[in-house]
């Protein structure tokens, strides 16, 4: 059997794979990892030694550089901001830690994807086992949706000694229940989605060979929604990245896509579609984040013609309202040549 937890910004998730022959003995032990923590001294301790080693790490890494720097400048105080640090991960006790498992994880929260050759009718009773003893329910405090400062006009630059300079931009982006999700979706394929046949990878990489990919992408946190990218060009490269990134999303937003390209994009995001589950752990983590995500039950049936109902009308007034380059808040970490 494997059994592991990991944490994201809103959520904590589980997994557990095992075959059917020690499927009780590994059910077991889940219900007691998670009815009868022992959050042992040792163990505690090196997790939390592992994890200030980790963070002393990130102050040298580019992306958690970056990340941290436009956090900062769009959504400063809002707890998606806040950063631990060793001092702060050193006054952790192991009371706060069962206290903030007891307080999260709860049956009225809890979302469950199973994927194998158990029955509903077989797995049940054991789901009741290993998750009874949770408790029903604990309050939350409500978090506030966070809402973004006004784009900076210049980029926000951290120095780092390296020979590149990572470049990450961030603007409005599209809720995930919104009604113009779909028409966003394809737009942001056309402009960055595919890092080599996009137009920032045609005109980035392909014409200008500035930089081996760039990328854009939806980004849907529950309490913020954005559009985001990112490339990493040569230092002294930096700032004709950030000109040509701002080109081409004002391009898109003026002009919109060609016919053509939305078709291309069409094809793709659909035809891919079912490569998404191509494992029991691929439909079941795709499954999960379906449920996280409000979505029907049918929803995985329904996806694709949701995209296919999509005009290039639809896709260029959603380009037009999002693709404003004035927008978009633009970090520099490395050590970029600027005029």
């Amino acid at each position: 059997m494997m059994f592991a937890c990991g944490v994201s910004i809103d959520w904590t998730s589980c997994s557990l794979t095992t075959l059917r022959e020690t499927a009780d003995e590994g059910f077991n032990m889940v219900r007691m990892a998670l009815a009868e923590p022992r959050f042992d001294r040792g163990p505690v301790e090196c997790a939390k030694r592992e994890l200030s080693v980790s963070l002393r790490q990130g102050d040298a890494d580019p992306k958690m550089l970056a990340s941290r720097a436009m956090n900062d400048a769009l959504i400063p105080g809002h707890p998606y901001a806040r950063q631990a640090t060793p001092e702060t991960v050193g006054r952790v006790s192991r009371s706060d830690i069962a206290m903030l498992k007891h307080t999260l994880m709860t049956r009225d929260r809890l979302l469950v994807v199973a994927v194998g050759e158990m029955s509903a009718d077989e797995l049940e009773p054991k789901l009741d086992e290993m998750f009874g003893a949770l408790p029903a329910g604990a309050p939350l405090a409500p978090l506030a949706d966070a809402v973004a400062r006004h784009a900076l006009s210049e980029p926000v630059v951290k120095q780092l000694a390296q020979p590149q300079t990572l470049v990450m931009f961030s603007g409005p982006g599209v809720p995930r229940e919104d009604p113009d999700f779909f028409a966003a979706y394809l737009p942001n394929y056309i402009l960055g989605g595919d890092a080599l046949s996009s137009r920032l990878g045609d005109d980035l990489r392909e014409k200008r060979g500035l930089t081996y990919g760039v990328g854009t992408g939806l980004s849907l946190q529950t309490h913020f929604w954005r559009w985001t990218g990112s490339t990493s060009v040569l230092n002294g490269k930096a700032e004709d990245a950030v000109a040509l990134i701002r080109e081409n999303i004002g391009r898109l937003g003026r002009d919109g896509p060609t016919q053509a390209e939305l078709n291309d994009a069409m094809a793709y995001v659909t035809g891919a579609f079912p490569l998404a589950f191509d494992s029991n752990a691929s439909i079941a983590r795709n499954h999960l984040g379906f449920q996280q995500d409000n979505l029907a039950a049918d929803y995985v049936h329904q996806r694709n013609a949701y995209f296919e109902a999509v005009t290039l009308a639809d896709v260029k007034r959603v380009a037009e309202e999002y693709m404003k380059p004035d927008q978009f808040t633009f970090v520099m970490v490395g050590q970029p040549a600027l005029d």
